[in-house]
């Protein structure tokens, strides 16, 4: 039995969403005293397998979002800023004990790309009961809708937080 559990979250660039889901689940361990417990990182499809990477590795370098989303990440105490963009590796997800899509095309991608790896693999929104996730807010300036993405991962990762609670709980 592994001491710790790895949590990997994934959106399409590791700017925002993967991130902040990094973050979040990171600060309810620490807040419940699981850190010890957990492993959590965060990935991006974006440079995997020859693609593209994102134009820029951290969220403060889109200006425009930035300043939409700035002021409800430090209302919740997220700090993005030392944050570095990186692509998913298959090491990535072979060491995994959970790989959480953001979103529902990253999941499809995901289950074709990592066919050994299914069991592992979900999806963000299933966590609530929900197929969707969290869609990708790249381009939009509207700060209102920056803040409903973020405390729409917030809510799904305290969600996905309970459900490791009780994985805990069963002797994990």
């Amino acid at each position: 039995m592994r001491n710790k559990i790895r949590i990997l979250f994934i959106c399409q660039g590791n700017v925002y969403r993967s991130a902040v889901a990094e973050q979040l689940l990171r600060q309810f361990a620490q807040d419940a005293g699981r850190a010890d417990r957990m492993e959590i990182f965060s990935r991006g499809l974006q440079g995997f397998n020859g693609t593209p990477k994102p134009r820029f590795t951290n969220l403060r370098y889109y200006d425009e979002e930035w300043k939409a989303v700035k002021g409800t990440l430090d209302e919740l105490k997220i700090s993005l800023e030392d944050h570095v963009a990186t692509p998913i590796s298959r090491e990535d997800v072979a060491e995994s004990d959970y790989i959480i899509a953001m979103s529902q095309d990253i999941y499809v991608v995901l289950l074709n790309a990592f066919p050994d790896n299914h069991s592992s693999i979900h999806s963000f929104g299933e966590f609530e009961g929900s197929v969707d996730g969290i869609p990708d807010p790249e381009g939009q300036t509207d700060s209102n809708k920056h803040r409903m993405t973020v405390l729409s991962i917030r809510a799904g990762t305290a969600t996905i937080f309970k459900h490791l609670e009780t994985w805990f709980e069963n002797g994990h």
